[in-house]
């Protein structure tokens, strides 16, 4: 931070400090930080349950439940704005490689490509993308590599309408598997790990390389106090299978270097 903007900070109104939101299948979590970067601390966070049914799958099929209880936790805590992050289960994550062009075509030309590599139409999706520097000697004068999160319209447009009538400016909307590896994954790591988000919902199993999420997996695993040997079974062989389509990948180079297992379900 330069001396100016020590002495002319901005004006509360227009920094816009937002706090995180996630909404599960059955609960909304919210948490917000304080203090400058790199001395950041949690100043309070919340969590309320959903009825039954008012998310499933990441999908909002009662809206007003989710209204309600947005509006519970803004009334709380006095915030307006919020970064909001949307199920794996509802979201895709893909590699494109386009020919260079101009930072205005971009988007037009992955277009012509999406569907290539996830199962949505142009019209029907929303997406956006990211250069991907892991490999320059692979980035040519003729292709480029990028990063690309998608969903599908109605699903965000459902999310803007229930941050709306709760009364939430939502800044920015990212996929779970991307919230979770920012939270746990230091900015200079670029180590090659497997993240299992072990939630009450489902477990994700994520493949961060180079500070980005390069594979995401959702299984219908509920790990707790007590699992059953099967189901134990399962997830271990779900895990290696991962692990394997990481280190055996044409594009990989590096085996995976450490595990991180987070979430609900990683206390047990």
């Amino acid at each position: 931070m330069n001396v100016l903007s020590r002495l002319f900070t901005t004006p509360h109104f227009l920094a816009m400090p937002a706090i995180g939101i996630e909404v599960s299948d059955t609960f909304v979590r919210a948490l917000s930080f304080s203090g400058s970067p790199g001395a950041l601390r949690v100043s309070w966070w919340s969590e309320e349950a959903l009825p039954h049914g008012a998310v499933s799958g990441g999908a909002i099929n009662e809206k007003s439940a989710v209204v309600e209880v947005l509006k519970k936790i803004r009334t709380a805590h006095g915030f307006s704005f919020a970064h909001i992050s949307i199920s794996e289960q509802q979201s895709y994550l893909c590699e494109i490689a386009i020919p260079a062009t101009s930072h205005e075509e971009v988007p037009r030309v992955i277009e012509l490509h999406l569907e290539e590599q996830v199962p949505i139409r142009v019209a029907e999706a929303i997406f956006d993308s990211i250069p991907d520097e892991r490999t320059p000697t692979e980035v040519t004068s003729t292709n480029r590599s990028y990063r690309i999160a998608a969903a599908q319209k109605k699903i965000v447009e459902t999310y803007i309408s229930v941050c709306a009538e709760a009364g939430v400016v939502p800044l920015s909307f990212d996929i779970e598997a991307g919230a979770v590896a920012r939270s746990v994954v230091g900015t200079r790591d670029a180590r090659p790990l497997l993240i299992i988000h072990l939630s009450e919902d489902d477990t994700g199993l994520y493949i961060v390389s180079g500070g980005m999420v390069r594979f995401s997996s959702t299984v219908p695993l509920v790990l707790g106090e007590k699992v059953p040997e099967e189901i134990a079974r399962a997830f271990a062989n779900e895990a290696a299978r991962v692990r394997e389509f990481w280190e055996t990948h044409k594009d990989a180079h590096r085996k995976i270097q450490g595990v991180v297992a987070c979430g609900r379900g990683a206390t047990f």
